[in-house]
């Protein structure tokens, strides 16, 4: 159950060591099984879950590691759990 949390990530460009850990930070939202996805802006976007009682959820909030927040943002269209998410960059493809 993620209701206390905080990312850390390495500034060096060879370490991939980006972790979520226990902290004084409070989610909105008391979720486990949701997804997560960095944002461009160094934000990280938490989606869907399930909460305490096990029920899906389709809230979603934003991290925002500089000033240790989480905000609620946009619905879901469906509530979802154990899902996944995919970030596409369109000048790739």
């Amino acid at each position: 159950m993620a209701c206390l949390l905080a990312h850390t990530s390495s500034s060096s460009s060879k370490s991939s060591s980006d972790t979520w850990s226990e902290s004084q930070v409070k989610m909105n939202d008391c979720r486990y099984q949701a997804v997560s996805l960095r944002l461009p802006n160094g934000r990280w976007w938490v989606a869907g879950g399930a909460d305490k009682e096990g029920r899906t959820l389709s809230s979603t909030e934003i991290y925002d590691p500089g000033s240790g927040t989480f905000t609620p943002s946009l619905e879901l269209p469906i509530p979802a759990k154990e899902h996944c998410l995919l970030s596409v960059n369109r000048t790739h493809m």
